[in-house]
């Protein structure tokens, strides 16, 4: 491997950090400085009828945004963040056989940084066993997410988010 092969190599590894990691802080210092200023406002913590929202520990890296109806060779690494407020369109995700699941938010509307081939599988769309073609319709945000288990994958519920899909039969 030539010099300029290596380090053009570690400029796209610091480049997908960035790609995980700032979405990541950005989330984290937001909630904080509401939290912030909920508490300073004298606003009371919410009450026992409202779910926490759980500290996410899994940010699946993005994809280069491509144009709506195309179809996408996805990982099951996958997210749809890079769709975020193009509500409406839709796109095809194409999910090899024998994935992994990893962890989505929402039930029929998903966070849009919830895993899509995870998320066809919950929705009953694919198996993880054969794959198939996953296809979602970008929606706006919602104020939260609700959890469920279905077709043997967990979702977790979670507060207001900036993106959503869902998962549509294609």
């Amino acid at each position: 491997m030539s010099r300029r092969e290596r380090v053009l190599l570690v400029l796209g590894i610091v480049g997908a950090i960035f790609l995980v990691v700032y979405p990541l802080a950005h989330r984290i210092s937001t909630e904080r400085a509401s939290a912030e200023a909920a508490r300073s406002a004298g606003h009371a913590p919410p009450s026992a009828s409202t779910a926490p929202t759980p500290a996410r520990t899994f940010v699946a890296p993005s994809i280069a945004p491509t144009p709506a109806g195309r179809l996408i060779d996805a990982s099951w690494l996958v997210e749809a963040t890079q769709h975020r407020g193009a509500n409406g369109q839709w796109y095809d995700y194409e999910c090899a056989p024998g994935g992994t699941f990893g962890q989505i938010w929402g039930t029929d509307t998903y966070t849009d940084d919830s895993l899509v081939c995870t998320a066809g599988v919950h929705r009953g769309v694919i198996t993880r066993e054969s794959g198939g073609t996953v296809r979602i319709i970008i929606r706006p945000a919602l104020a939260s997410y609700q959890g469920s288990t279905r077709n043997g994958v967990a979702t977790e519920s979670y507060g207001q988010w900036d993106g959503s899909y869902e998962v549509v039969e294609p």
